[in-house]
């Protein structure tokens, strides 16, 4: 489903700061303000523990590492995101 025009989402991306995902994180932001800097409102980033690394667009989740296991690839959050923006 996308989102209307008039609302811009906010980007959520949720990582483990222990587990050293930061760099990570940062990264997937620059790639987020490249593509969709103009339809979103915020991107926000919530240091956590545990090993999460989870991102969200609103209050739906589009990627998790808790539920996969392995840390989400850029190229399917952007795709993710391409689909509902």
């Amino acid at each position: 489903m996308k989102v209307t025009p008039t609302v811009t989402p906010t980007v959520t991306i949720e990582y483990c700061a222990s587990c050293g995902y930061a760099p990570r994180a940062l990264g997937l932001i620059d790639e987020l303000l490249a593509e969709f800097e103009d339809r979103i409102s915020e991107v926000r980033l919530v240091p956590s523990s545990g090993g999460a690394f989870e991102v969200s667009l609103g209050d739906e989740l589009l990627a998790s590492k808790k539920d996969t296991g392995n840390l989400p690839e850029n190229d399917s959050v952007l795709a993710a995101l391409r689909e509902r923006i």
